[in-house]
C-alpha cells in the first residue's frame, strides 16, 4: 500500500503560483505535517511524492533539499507525463531527476509516473505504446491517467467484459517473459515509432510490441547471434499482428493477423520490415525457430476518414480538428479530425470505396452521439445508402460526439468504385459526429475466432455477443473447462459463452481451440413479474417495447420464473439499461455502477451493472447459478445497502433474462 497524500500541489489551485518561493513553502510546511502524522499512525508506511503535473528540476531539487533537511523524503519519487512532449522529454526529465539525487547525495528512489497520456493520447494503440515503451525503458512504474468517463479503464475497456482496442497492448505487454533490449530509433519524429522489445530464453522467442508511426520501416535486431540461441543463415519464423483505433468506446474483439514468414539472420542481426504502417496502430510482433506455415493477410480492413469524403452541407468550418472540440478538451480522432453536426437536414456524408475483392464487405461505421431529448440522452436513427440502396441504423448514445464508438452494417458488393452515403433519420437536432468507415471483405456474418493462449492450460476468446458457441479442440484428451464448469473430453461441443471475455481451460496443452458462433439455437427467455413500486416504462429499441422502471427497497422487486429441464449451471444473463451520475466534475462523465441484489431460490448475491450511458442502450451481464430440475424463482431488487455521497443507486432497467445450460 502506497500513500500519496497531495496530487498536482504545483498547479495552482492549492498553493498560487507555485513559482513564489513563500508559496513553495506553504506545500513543503504541509508535506511535513502530513509525512510525519502518517508515520506516526503506520511507522512503515511507504510515501509518494510530491505528486506534481509536470517535471520541473527546480521545482523538484528545492523539495528534496527541504525533505532532506527535515527527515522526511519520500519513498518513491511522482510526478505526471500528460503531454505529446512528454515523448521528447520524458527521458531528459528521468535522467534530470537521477541527477538532482546524485547532487543531493539521496538514495535513488522508486520512481511512479502516476499519471501518463492525454485525451488525445488514451485509448489509441500507437499512442499508448510509445508512453509504455518509454516507462519500460527507464524501469519506472506508470499509471494511465484517468479522463472522460469512469469505469472503462482508461479507454481500454469497451463494457464490463470487453476489451477496446487498447486493452490488447497491455495483454501483449503482460504476456512477455524474460530481458528487454533497448531501442533506437533512425529517421522517425520524436512523437512517432517506438517499441518494447524482450527475449524469453525459456521459449527462446523475442517478442516485439511497436507503433506509433506512419508509413514504412525496418526493425533492425542487431546482434542477434549473441543471445546464443540463432545462428547466422539460419531461418526463423516471424508473425506479425496488430490493432487499431476503433473509436474510444469500440469493441476490439481480436488482434488481425498481419503476416507470418520466414525470415534469415544475416551478419549477427535480422531485419525485418512493416509496410503500410498508421500511426494509430500498434503492432505485436513475435520470432522464434519453427517451420509451421507461411501466411500473408491479403484482406485487411481499409480505412476511409469522413474529412476525405463528399460533404454536401457540411461547410469546411465544421471539419473540426482534434484540439478545437467541444469544450476544449483534447478528444482523441484518426486522423485528428472528425466532421460535426452532420445529423441535419440535407447534410449529407458521401464516402467513395474501391472494392477489390467482391463478395459480403463488413463496414463499420464510427461516430460519435450526444443526442438528448429533455436533459436524456438517447439513441439516434439515421440511414445509409450503397449505391442508392437505403437501409435504416441506429445509433447508441456515447455521452458526447466527441466520444466515439463504431456501429457495423453488412452489404454484398462487387468489384470496383461504390459510394456510400450516410444521413439523418427522423430526429431533430442530433448531435452526431462522424470520424471513418473501415471496410473488409468477411465470408460470413457468423462469429470465428481462434482462443488465444494464456499459459499452458488457459485460453480466452473474446464474442461479440452472449450466446450458444461452438467450441473446437485440435486434441482431446482431457476434459475442458468453461467458467470453471466441466464440457467434458468432446473435441467439439456447444457452450454458452458470455458477451466479452471467456477463459477456457483445457487438461491438453499446447492445441489449437476455434470457437464459432450457432446461430440458429433458441435460448430461454424466463416469465417476468414485478411486484412493489416497479412497471414497465416504453422503450423503442428492445424487443417488446418496455423495459422495467428503476427502484430501491427489497419490497420492489422483480421476480422471475425459470422452469429447468434439468439440474445443473446455468448462465442467466441480463439485458439492462443504466444510465446514473453522482456528482459533476468539468469533464469526467460521475457515472455509478447502478447494483441489483439477485437471488437464485433464496441464495442472495449483489451484482454491479456498469453504466450504458443510455436507458435506450441495452447491454448484457452474465451471472452462473446452480438451477433445479423444475421451478426455480430469481428474484432481483435493490436493498439500498449501498450508499453514495449520500445517494444510494437505483437498480438498473432491465428489459429479459435469457437462461441457458452452459453446455448445450
Amino acid at each position: 500500500f502506497i500513500y500519496c497524500p497531495f496530487n498536482e500541489n504545483d498547479n495552482g489551485a492549492w498553493y498560487g503560483n507555485f513559482s513564489s518561493d513563500a508559496n513553495r513553502a506553504l506545500f513543503y510546511a504541509d508535506w511535513k505535517v502530513v509525512y510525519d502524522t502518517i508515520k506516526a499512525k503506520d511507522p512503515n508506511a511507504y510515501i509518494a511524492g510530491p505528486g506534481y503535473c509536470n517535471y520541473n528540476k527546480d521545482y523538484i531539487e528545492d523539495f528534496l533539499m527541504y525533505c532532506k533537511a527535515n527527515d522526511c523524503i519520500p519513498n518513491m519519487m511522482v510526478w505526471h507525463e500528460l503531454n505529446t512532449s512528454s515523448y521528447k522529454n520524458y527521458e531528459k526529465n528521468y535522467k534530470s531527476y537521477r541527477d538532482v539525487e546524485i547532487s543531493l547525495d539521496i538514495s535513488p528512489l522508486q520512481i511512479c509516473i502516476s499519471e501518463y497520456g492525454g485525451m488525445e493520447h488514451n485509448g489509441v494503440p500507437g499512442n499508448m505504446i510509445q508512453f509504455m515503451a518509454m516507462f519500460e525503458k527507464t524501469k519506472v512504474d506508470a499509471c494511465i491517467a484517468y479522463w472522460r468517463l469512469a469505469n472503462n479503464l482508461c479507454e481500454t475497456s469497451s463494457d464490463s467484459t470487453t476489451p477496446a482496442a487498447a486493452w490488447w497492448i497491455y495483454n501483449w505487454y503482460g504476456q512477455m517473459k524474460g530481458n528487454t533490449y533497448s531501442l533506437t530509433k533512425q529517421n522517425v519524429k520524436s512523437d512517432g515509432f517506438n517499441g518494447i522489445c524482450a527475449y524469453n530464453d525459456v521459449d527462446k522467442e523475442i517478442n516485439l510490441i511497436v507503433g506509433g508511426e506512419d508509413g514504412s520501416g525496418n526493425l533492425a535486431l542487431n546482434n542477434v547471434t549473441s543471445l546464443g540461441d540463432f545462428k547466422n543463415g539460419e531461418q526463423v519464423e516471424v508473425e506479425v499482428e496488430f490493432v487499431d483505433y476503433l473509436g474510444l468506446g469500440g469493441d476490439c474483439l481480436s488482434p488481425i493477423k498481419m503476416e507470418r514468414y520466414f525470415a534469415e539472420i544475416k551478419d549477427n542481426n535480422l531485419i525485418l520490415q512493416i509496410d503500410k504502417m498508421s500511426s494509430t496502430k500498434a503492432y505485436n510482433v513475435k520470432i522464434y525457430k519453427g517451420d509451421d506455415y507461411t501466411y500473408t493477410n491479403n484482406n485487411l480492413p481499409t480505412r476511409y476518414e469522413a474529412e476525405n469524403a463528399t460533404i454536401n452541407g457540411v461547410s469546411q468550418t465544421e471539419k473540426i480538428a482534434t484540439y478545437q472540440m467541444s469544450k476544449n478538451t483534447l478528444t482523441y480522432a484518426s486522423s485528428k479530425h472528425l466532421i460535426k453536426n452532420v445529423w441535419e437536414k440535407n447534410k449529407t456524408i458521401t464516402f467513395s470505396i474501391n472494392i477489390e475483392k467482391a463478395g459480403l464487405q463488413k463496414i463499420d461505421i464510427c461516430y460519435g452521439n450526444g443526442y438528448k431529448i429533455n436533459g436524456e440522452r438517447v439513441k439516434a436513427s439515421g440511414y445509409v445508402s450503397i449505391d442508392g440502396e437505403e437501409q435504416k441504423i441506429i445509433l447508441d448514445n456515447t455521452i458526447s460526439k466527441d466520444t466515439t464508438t463504431y456501429t457495423t452494417i453488412y452489404a454484398n458488393l462487387s468489384l470496383g468504385t461504390h459510394d456510400i452515403s450516410i444521413y439523418k433519420g427522423d430526429g431533430e437536432g442530433e448531435e452526431i459526429a462522424l470520424d471513418f468507415i473501415d471496410v473488409q471483405k468477411v465470408s460470413s456474418e457468423t462469429f470465428y475466432q481462434e482462443a488465444r493462449q494464456i499459459d499452458d492450460v488457459k485460453y480466452f476468446v473474446v464474442t461479440n455477443k452472449a450466446g450458444y458457441y461452438k467450441i473446437i479442440k485440435s486434441t482431446s484428451n482431457g476434459n475442458t473447462y468453461i467458467s470453471s464448469q466441466n464440457i467434458g473430453k468432446t473435441r467439439t461441443q456447444v457452450v454458452y459463452l458470455q458477451k466479452g471475455i471467456n477463459i477456457i481451460k483445457t487438461e491438453d496443452s499446447p492445441q489449437t481451440i476455434l470457437v464459432e458462433g450457432v446461430s440458429n439455437l433458441d435460448i430461454n427467455i424466463a416469465d417476468m413479474n414485478l411486484n412493489g413500486n416497479i412497471e414497465y416504462v416504453s422503450n423503442d429499441y428492445v424487443d417488446d417495447g418496455q423495459i422495467t422502471s428503476c427502484a430501491t427497497g427489497e419490497d420492489n422487486y422483480i421476480l422471475w420464473n425459470i422452469n429447468a429441464k434439468i439440474e445443473g449451471v446455468y448462465a442467466l444473463t441480463f439485458y439492462y439499461s443504466s444510465n446514473e451520475e453522482i456528482g459533476a466534475h468539468a469533464y469526467n462523465i460521475q457515472h455509478v455502477e447502478q447494483y441489483a441484489n439477485i437471488e437464485v431460490n433464496g441464495d442472495k448475491s449483489t451484482y454491479f451493472f456498469r453504466s450504458t450511458f443510455s436507458k435506450d442502450n441495452i447491454s448484457t451481464k452474465t451471472i452462473y447459478a446452480y438451477l433445479s430440475k423444475g421451478e426455480n424463482k430469481i428474484k432481483v431488487y435493490n436493498d439500498g445497502d449501498y450508499v453514495w455521497k449520500g445517494n444510494t443507486p437505483y437498480m438498473p432497467h432491465f428489459e429479459k433474462l435469457e437462461y441457458a445450460k452452459i453446455v448445450r
